[in-house]
């Protein structure tokens, strides 16, 4: 049985719908995606900033209670007290978020 133009004509209506829907619904995915990488890229950005300061202020703290040794435990020592620091700012961060959903 063949179909009349009509019919043709309406299978064509329909792909060009759903076309027109998932292009809609990957541009949308497109852009949260890029949105997501360019903030993460900033954050990358501030994060890498904020290392050199908080390694300069924890590498003068180490020289003013007068640790010394060889540099791989002052490494190590230096890494505890900067992952100390960014639990508690990770820690404080987190409860303002929470006071902003309530």
């Amino acid at each position: 049985m063949q179909k009349t133009i009509e019919e043709h004509r309406k299978i064509v209506r329909n792909v060009a719908a759903r076309m027109n829907k998932m292009q809609s619904e990957f541009m949308s995915s497109f852009k949260g995606h890029l949105i997501t990488a360019i903030t993460a890229a900033f954050a990358l950005v501030i994060a890498l900033s904020w290392n050199d300061a908080i390694r300069q202020g924890v590498d003068q703290l180490i020289k003013n209670w007068g640790i010394s040794g060889t540099s791989y435990l002052i490494k190590i020592f230096s890494a505890l007290i900067v992952t100390i620091i960014a639990v508690f700012g990770i820690y404080f961060i987190s409860k303002l978020d929470k006071k902003k959903e309530k």
